[in-house]
């Protein structure tokens, strides 16, 4: 009995300490100005309205609903779910609420990513690694549909390597209603299909032994795709995932590969981080490979290489990476030192714990004080003030806006007024980002032409994370005759077009040239 609550109490403190570890890196304001959140609370707000109402909603659905630039642009909402669970977390708890949800997701994900690390290899091994691989989850920190995502691939994984251990045909019963939820909230379903045919495929390697399980994890496979139809797209949303980036006509740096990334997405103890986790998995899985364990290495192997590659081509992926390989690395290294006779001497394990934490402690090290300060609660100071001049201020369309305050621009001003872009590249035709909205924000000549086109009467600019070839059109708009900026703060300008519809506004809210340097 004493064994037993050492044993509790050790993991107890573990987690605590996890849990913390966490919310160090994860737990910030919401960064509602230059995010997706905006639009997923819009999206849940108007399908809840709708329900109630008894209304249709195939615009929002199917169409590029915000926009006036392009409203009947076909578009699948692939993630309407996750805004209607947000939309609802946010009428109860408010911008902490969701806080708290979007880090109970993470640590979700993260318990179940390194329980299923334990079952493969040991306490010793898989905390360390746990603890490594931590910053890489909540360096996807912001609210987002891709957080169930990363919890529904650690619960998968965790059911199918417990499956492939214990043969209980019950942990598969759950997988079909796993990706019914999936399908309705976030793209990353495929990834799910996808890890579910490699265990199949490891399966049938040996089908005169394992025919039933082929045919088992099969029908898992056959009545999730059923379930999965149940959606507002049908067979539209499956296949979806493989169109999807056919249609970009605009860069987005949380796409870019790992050689082209900038440092705000991929800083410098991220990259640290990636490199030696990446390192790790490929090294230990090489021996083994080389050693001839007689472990099946097929899943791991296969895993290993296409998470890696996925997170190397992509950046935001390096989330979902560190969560698929947790389990991989923490086994690879549990079969290389379970060779060695020293690691039987529990001191032996004691050191290896407390060196592999002193590594991931030097990793962070300068990072950590940053974290600290900036950790916070409910939205950034300033972010909505914008929005609400705006509305307050009765100022009417058509609006300019940029990319990155798409989101924003949904939550705060629409259906007042609507977006002329929101920050869902696959919702526009190509030609608007290569033909106009790119080069306007660099070449006069085209502006001119836009705002001939569209009329607008308003702009809202965002400066978070803005591209210098938006910083270069602030600037520009600014020294603009045509146009006078009204509002101004560290995460927003507006400016109003000089006429008298807008003479109230001006007289008394005109910012002056001397406040602006160039």
């Amino acid at each position: 009995m004493r064994s037993i609550s050492k044993k509790l109490a050790i993991y107890i403190f573990i987690v605590v300490s996890l849990s913390t570890w966490l919310a160090l890196f994860f737990v910030r304001p919401i960064d509602i100005g230059s995010g997706d959140i905006g639009r997923h609370l819009k999206n849940g707000e108007i399908i809840v309205s709708s329900l109630k109402s008894g209304e249709g909603i195939h615009n929002l659905l199917n169409t590029n609903y915000y926009s006036y630039t392009h409203t009947e642009f076909p578009f699948v909402n692939h993630h309407w779910g996750t805004g209607v669970v947000l939309y609802l977390v946010w009428s109860v708890g408010g911008f902490v609420g969701l806080q708290v949800f979007g880090f109970l997701l993470a640590l979700a994900t993260l318990l179940f990513s390194y329980n299923l690390a334990i079952k493969r290899s040991s306490l010793y091994v898989a905390t360390p690694f746990v603890f490594l691989i931590t910053p890489l989850l909540a360096n996807r920190r912001n609210i987002r549909p891709e957080l169930f995502s990363y919890l529904f691939i650690a619960v998968l994984l965790w059911l199918l390597y417990s499956y492939k251990e214990t043969r209980d045909k019950k942990l598969l019963y759950i997988i079909p209603f796993l990706f019914l939820l999936w399908i309705n909230l976030h793209i990353y379903f495929i990834f799910g299909l996808f890890i579910l045919g490699v265990f199949i495929l490891d399966e049938a390697k040996q089908w005169n032994k394992r025919g039933l399980e082929v045919k088992k994890l099969s029908m898992a496979l056959v009545t999730s795709l059923l379930l999965m139809l149940i959606n507002p797209f049908g067979i539209k949303a499956i296949i979806y995932p493989f169109t999807v980036f056919g249609n970009y006509g605009i860069e987005v740096s949380e796409i870019a590969s790992v050689t082209k990334a900038n440092a705000v997405v991929f800083s410098q103890s991220i990259a640290t981080t990636f490199y030696l986790s990446l390192f790790v998995l490929l090294v230990s899985l090489l021996y083994l490979m080389i050693s001839k364990r007689k472990e099946s290495l097929f899943v791991d192997t296969v895993l290993a290489i296409i998470f890696s590659a996925l997170a190397w081509m992509i950046v935001r992926n390096i989330a979902m990476f560190a969560i698929v390989t947790l389990p991989i690395i923490s086994a690879s290294v549990c079969m290389l030192v379970s060779k060695l006779e020293i690691w039987e001497n529990k001191n032996t394990k004691y050191s290896f714990v407390a060196i592999s934490l002193v590594i991931v402690l030097g990793i962070s090290f300068t990072r950590i004080p940053h974290a600290w300060s900036a950790v916070g609660s409910g939205i950034t100071i300033g972010s909505q003030e914008a929005g609400e001049f705006i509305r307050d201020n009765d100022i009417s369309g058509p609006l300019i806006n940029d990319f990155n305050s798409g989101g924003y621009a949904s939550w705060y001003l629409f259906p007042e007024l609507q977006l002329f872009v929101d920050n869902r590249p696959e919702a526009f035709p190509a030609n608007f980002f290569v033909d106009e909205y790119t080069p306007m924000l660099i070449d006069e000549d085209v502006w001119y032409k836009v705002e001939e086109k569209y009329s607008p009467n308003v702009i809202l600019l965002g400066f978070e994370g803005a591209p210098k070839q938006v910083t270069y059109f602030t600037a520009k708009r600014i020294q603009d005759p045509g146009w006078v900026p009204v509002f101004i703060n560290k995460k927003h300008i507006v400016l109003v077009k000089k006429h008298e519809r807008n003479a109230r506004v001006i007289n008394e809210f005109a910012i002056p040239d001397s406040v602006f340097s160039f």
